[in-house]
Formats: C-alpha cells, structure tokens, sequence
C-alpha cells in the first residue's frame, strides 16, 4: 500500500477513535448528571423528613413538658387536700363544654378544692383552688384572638374559711356564681394566681377507691357533677342538703384512693390551623388526632386533717 493511502487510513482511524471517545464521554457526563440529580433529591427527601421528625418531636416534647408542669401543680395542691368533714365537701369534680368555641367536642372537667396551696403567699394557710379550661383571649377579655388555656386560680385564707368550710357542694355554693375570670381587677386580692399553660383542649379524670373487701375499682370520667363527702364520691347536691346519689350502693365504705388525671394539648401548629380564619381551617377532632398529645398522672389522694 502506497504511503499516502496508509497515512489516509491511519488517519481515518485516529480520526474516528477520537470521535468515539468524545460521544462515550459525553455519555457519561449525561450519566452522571442524572445520577448526581438523583443523589441530590435523595438527599434533600431525606433531609426534609428528618427535619420534620425532629420538628415533631421537638413539639411533642415541649407540648409533654407544658403537661407536666400543669400536673405538678395539680398534683402539688391534691398533696395538700384537706379530709372533708360531715357535711362538708372539699372536692368538686365538673364536667363542662368550654363556651366561646362552637366546637361541641370542646369539653372538659371543672376541678375545685380545699387544699393548703404551696403557691399561696399564706404558707399552710386554707386554700379553695379552682383549675379549669377557657376558650378565650388571654391577653383581652372578649378579645378577637381566642385560645385555649389552663387557669388556675386561688382563693386566700379568709375568703375561704368564712364562705366554703362548710359547703357540702363547691360549685354551686362558691364558683357557681363568685367564678371570677383572670383579667378581673380585684384589689382585695381574693384570686391568686391565673394562667397557667396554653393549648389544653380536655381534662379528664377517673376515679379510684377501695371497696370494703379491699377491690380498687377505676371509673370512666364520670358524665355529671360529684363532690367527695364523708361520704365518699356523691353526686352534686345544693348548698346546705344532705348528700346523695352516691356512685355505688357501698358508698359509706369506699375509700378514695386516687384520681388518673388526663390532659390533652396541641402543639402549637395544630392549635394555629384549628383557630385560623383560613378556609383550610381544620377541626378540632382533626386537629386532635393529628396534633394532639395526651399525658395522664394518677395523684394519690391521702387528704390531711382539718
């Protein structure tokens, strides 16, 4: 073969090899591309969904720490109940439907004592403590911006040894009416104390006691007004009557052991979507189900003598 026509062919071939390697490493740049776009994705899907658990339960946790600090201090003020006496009772249990929300599964357990509250600025002296749930504005009265909320409130010493020391029925001889809201101005200082933690939508609360053979029995959240007598559990009587209506037939023998206290919150989020104005707003069952964190204490009862 002729020198010229070897040097073509070679030349072709150079040629067509250098053609060859450039479309092969194009491809894999194209390759590569798509799997570096495909990593990438992986990794942001997986950066977003680590970031929304640790977002969940950061909330979960704050929203169980809030539930804590309420039932310490339900449980604290139960540590100091005072024994009832004949005719006396010094705990009211309440089942209500909170007011100012149109949501009918707003509802929850008004809880009413006589106890010695730590938190009182008399020390050991005699408290009537009230803790219950409001929809409400917690900054205004009747505000625009309602939310839910725990409120705690305290009577002093002299209000509640001239009014409630012999009541057999706290609620509808005090709080029934003299239920005074936090943002009242009250210079006597009758109520101490107010708010206590936001976004609790339910209270509830089941009995347990000792039967005369020694059987503890656990309640249901009960479905209408008890007050603890002498008695023992009763149902609600007016002021100055004889209690009645007790629970169980042996209610003169039973012996009131504890309470499991149940609060149920949202987290902050789903508290936002159940109270928007938005047309997306959800419900409270929804938000409940999706939002919400239930914790429950069982507080002994062991009430102090008089």
């Amino acid at each position: 073969m002729p020198l010229y026509f070897k040097a073509m062919t070679q030349s072709n071939y150079y040629s067509k090899s250098r053609s060859s390697q450039r479309a092969f490493t194009l491809i894999e740049l194209l390759v590569a591309m798509t799997v570096s776009v495909l990593v990438v994705a992986v990794i942001v899907m997986i950066a977003r969904q680590s970031t929304l658990v640790v977002k969940n339960t950061t909330g979960r946790l704050s929203t169980q720490q809030e539930a804590a600090l309420a039932l310490d201090y339900i449980a604290a003020d139960f540590a100091e109940l005072v024994a009832p006496r004949r005719g006396q009772s010094t705990l009211a249990l309440l089942p209500e439907t909170l007011t100012g929300t149109a949501d009918s599964t707003a509802s929850s357990f008004w809880i009413m004592m006589l106890t010695r509250p730590k938190a009182q600025t008399e020390r050991g002296a005699l408290g009537a403590v009230s803790y219950r749930l409001l929809y409400t504005d917690p900054v205004v009265a009747a505000g625009p911006t309602p939310s839910f909320g725990l409120y705690r409130s305290v009577l002093t010493a002299a209000v509640t040894t001239q009014s409630l020391l012999n009541l057999n029925d706290l609620y509808s001889g005090y709080w029934q009416t003299n239920w005074v809201a936090y943002q009242s101005a009250d210079s006597g200082k009758t109520l101490l104390g107010d708010f206590l933690i936001s976004n609790v939508v339910d209270i509830k609360v089941a009995l347990r006691y000792r039967n005369k053979a020694g059987v503890l029995t656990t309640t249901s959240a009960p479905s209408a007004q008890i007050n603890w007598s002498y008695l023992g559990f009763v149902a609600g009587t007016a002021a100055g009557a004889s209690p009645s209506g007790a629970l169980a037939t042996d209610a003169e023998t039973q012996r009131p052991e504890s309470l499991e206290i149940t609060l149920t919150l949202l987290r902050p989020e789903g508290a936002m979507l159940y109270q928007s104005d938005r047309a997306d707003k959800i419900s409270l069952t929804t938000a409940i189900a999706t939002y919400g964190v239930t914790v429950s204490r069982i507080i002994p009862l062991a009430p102090t003598a008089l």
